[in-house]
């Protein structure tokens, strides 16, 4: 039966044992559930890892950007055929069955927005006079308006979280313009997972993933995360860790 849904992820080989966890933890809980990985440096012997399981399919990332593997998201997020796509880090692993939280109840978009405490520890090195603490920087969000230049005003006063997320594919062309600003705004090269010359895109990916979010004019509309609520059934992550 052909599923409605495909998780996608990417990494370099310095992730690979955490991409094997997410993809054995998916293989377990949602055998259903087609995967793709794209990657950059695996032997082999690698590849075998992950294609043992038969939902699983890898693919090489171009060797056309430079950039740090987590600016090509929407590589792997444009490699999937069916309505709906999940993005979800390397460093993720699937604890139960998840298939009903994956689809957005919006038939939409789901993604994570942070709440106000996450925010001020977040930007707590950028805020400047008269900033409140818990929204974004007065000087961050000038900066993310100007480039973005399409809404005057922001959706929302806050940041998404780019490590788990769920697109219909009518969306693509959101996907496409966050490429788009990617390409844009942050330097070439792989500057690693923090870039702290650019305060108003240190957080690379994310920071310009939050930026479309609120000032594009075709950010979707976003649904109710769900994907943290049940503690037998959700995506951990162990980005901090």
């Amino acid at each position: 039966m052909k599923s409605d849904i495909t998780i996608v992820t990417a990494c370099d080989r310095n992730y690979l044992w955490g991409a094997f966890l997410l993809i054995a933890s998916a293989s377990r809980n949602i055998p259903q559930v087609p995967i793709h990985l794209l990657q950059t440096g695996f032997t082999p012997e690698d590849i075998a890892f992950f294609t043992q399981f038969p939902q699983v399919s890898v693919i090489q990332l171009s060797d056309e950007d430079s950039r740090n593997v987590s600016n090509r998201k929407s590589e792997a997020i444009l490699s999937a055929d069916t309505d709906y796509i999940a993005w979800l880090d390397a460093d993720c692993m699937v604890i139960g069955d998840i298939r009903d939280q994956l689809i957005p109840e919006n038939g939409e978009f789901q993604i994570r927005l942070r709440e106000p405490c996450e925010n001020a520890w977040i930007w707590c090195e950028h805020y400047q006079p008269g900033d409140k603490k818990g929204s974004i920087p007065a000087a961050v969000a000038a900066k993310w308006q100007e480039d973005v230049n399409q809404l005057k005003t922001p959706r929302h006063d806050t940041t998404c979280v780019a490590n788990t997320f769920v697109i219909h594919r009518r969306h693509l062309d959101f996907i496409r313009q966050w490429r788009e600003q990617i390409t844009k705004v942050l330097p070439s090269g792989n500057h690693g997972l923090i870039d702290k010359r650019s305060p108003a895109y240190f957080m690379i990916d994310e920071s310009v993933l939050s930026s479309v979010v609120a000032y594009s004019d075709i950010t979707p509309p976003i649904s109710a995360f769900r994907l943290n609520r049940d503690p037998n059934a959700h995506v951990a992550h162990f980005g901090a860790n």
